[in-house]
């Protein structure tokens, strides 16, 4: 039940991440831009990222991430 958790090592995480997870984040600073995004969606997160992992990649780990200044990036 990881997901009950709010933080990982960064062990087990490496170990257990597979393609197609979702990273929900919290923006730790009071910005204005992450609390709207938060009352809108009515959630406790402001951002979302997502994994992919491939084999023959000798199991490297790689995010898919989305932002307004640079828009998506691995």
């Amino acid at each position: 039940m990881f997901w009950k958790y709010d933080t990982i090592a960064e062990r087990e995480f490496l170990s257990t991440a597979d393609t197609g997870d979702i990273l929900l984040f919290r923006t730790i600073k009071d910005q204005l831009g992450p609390r709207i995004t938060r009352t809108f969606t009515a959630s406790h997160f402001d951002h979302v990222a997502m994994i992919l992992k491939f084999e023959h990649e000798n199991d490297e780990l790689f995010v898919i991430d989305a932002t307004a200044g640079s828009g998506v990036a691995i």
